[in-house]
């Protein structure tokens, strides 16, 4: 499979998510929940801070992704939260 870099453009994107009320909490309550769908049993969440930046690490032992979805889900807005969704799938909004 041909290797495909995706740069989405997340400026656009960031103020009308603020204004549903998507944020930092809640990207990372969705991750999580993808790690949950991803059958994860260990999910691991690591912050750290400097004097001006930070960085946020989530990883688990899911199932994973294979290269057609992780380009998918690389793409802001990939899911629509208003599609039906299975019975105990948890991602909701395709942020990544």
């Amino acid at each position: 499979m041909e290797t495909v870099l995706t740069r989405p453009s997340a400026a656009p994107v960031i103020q009308p998510l603020r204004t549903i009320g998507y944020n930092a909490n809640t990207a990372i309550a969705d991750l999580v929940d993808n790690s949950l769908d991803a059958r994860a049993v260990k999910i691991h969440i690591y912050f750290a801070y400097g004097e001006s930046d930070g960085v946020i690490t989530i990883s688990d032992n899911g199932s994973g992704m294979d290269e057609e979805m992780l380009q998918t889900a690389m793409n802001i807005g990939s899911k629509d939260p208003r599609a039906k969704r299975g019975a105990n799938e948890l991602g909701r909004f395709g942020m990544g």
